[in-house]
């Protein structure tokens, strides 16, 4: 204290504590003035931003909604081109309904003999198999060597016998990844392998109600058990939340063949993954990192 007034104590490594008195109210309303003023310039500029979005089906078979902040509608239509470009070339390379993709390419030639494919697709692929080992096979890239049998479209789904007579192929470690010249083949005949996204997106939700059909009371849906090759009916929906979409699209499909115990155990072990479930009764269980609405 000094005559009554505060001091101000500034402390600097390596500099002697300095004292200084507090400025007077006349030098405290002279250094205001120029704030006031920059802050009614501020609020005085026009706000043109806007949400700009736009739909469009049939880009990885699904429709695709792309909604983003920008500066005018023109900035924003260039830029949701540049994301939809983005999604139609990675459609380009990997769709398996594409005879001219990469994809397809392995799944035509892979058995006679080994398939060179771009980095992109080799490092997808080796993240698929670590997935597959993570999962102990529960999430199976391979799997499509019996999903292509269903035609969800035109409520088709195989039969037992079609199923067993293509089960066999249905096993990630009979796909072969030589790093060295960045080679895909399959060790087995008859092996076909599905698609999966790439990065920037952090949050990947499956559920039994997108491509479905019921019969008799039974739903067949796109999620493949790879050990029965029948549609996956342990829980009704999964949400994961990771650090890309190539991590959380890959552990989604997991829980409805594991169960949603077995599942959020494998969550629960990966520090950067999170997620929700939905069970067929209706109960909805939470990795440790969430919490449960209250």
């Amino acid at each position: 204290m000094n005559d009554g007034q505060t001091q101000l104590h500034l402390f600097l490594p390596g500099i002697e504590t300095l004292c200084v008195e507090p400025p007077s109210p006349a030098t405290i309303d002279a250094m205001r003035i120029p704030w006031l003023l920059l802050a009614v310039q501020l609020f005085a500029l026009p706000a043109h931003a806007e949400w700009v979005e736009r739909v469009t089906d049939g880009i990885m078979g699904t429709r695709v909604v792309v909604e983003l902040w920008a500066d005018s509608a023109a900035d924003g239509n260039e830029m949701i081109e540049m994301v939809l470009a983005e999604m139609r070339r990675i459609d380009a390379a990997m769709s398996t309904y594409k005879a001219d993709s990469e994809v397809s390419a392995i799944n035509r030639r892979a058995a006679l003999e080994p398939v060179i494919v771009s980095t992109e697709l080799f490092d997808l692929l080796t993240t698929a198999i670590d997935y597959s080992r993570i999962t102990e096979g529960a999430f199976d890239i391979t799997y499509a060597s019996v999903g292509y049998l269903y035609d969800f479209r035109h409520h088709h789904h195989p039969d037992r016998k079609q199923i067993a007579s293509a089960l066999p192929s249905v096993d990630y470690r009979q796909l072969e990844l030589n790093a060295r010249n960045r080679s895909v083949h399959f060790a087995r005949k008859g092996k076909v392998i599905a698609r999966i996204p790439l990065e920037d997106a952090a949050l990947s939700t499956s559920g039994d109600y997108e491509r479905y059909f019921d019969e008799n009371g039974i739903r067949y849906h796109h999620i493949i058990d790879p050990k029965t090759g029948d549609s996956a009916r342990k829980v009704r929906s999964a949400t994961i939340i990771g650090p890309t979409a190539t991590r959380t699209d890959g552990l989604s499909k997991t829980a409805f063949v594991l169960g949603p115990q077995q599942a959020i155990e494998i969550y629960n072990r990966m520090d950067d993954i999170d997620a929700v479930l939905v069970t067929p009764d209706g109960q909805v269980l939470y990795t440790k990192g969430l919490e449960a609405p209250r």
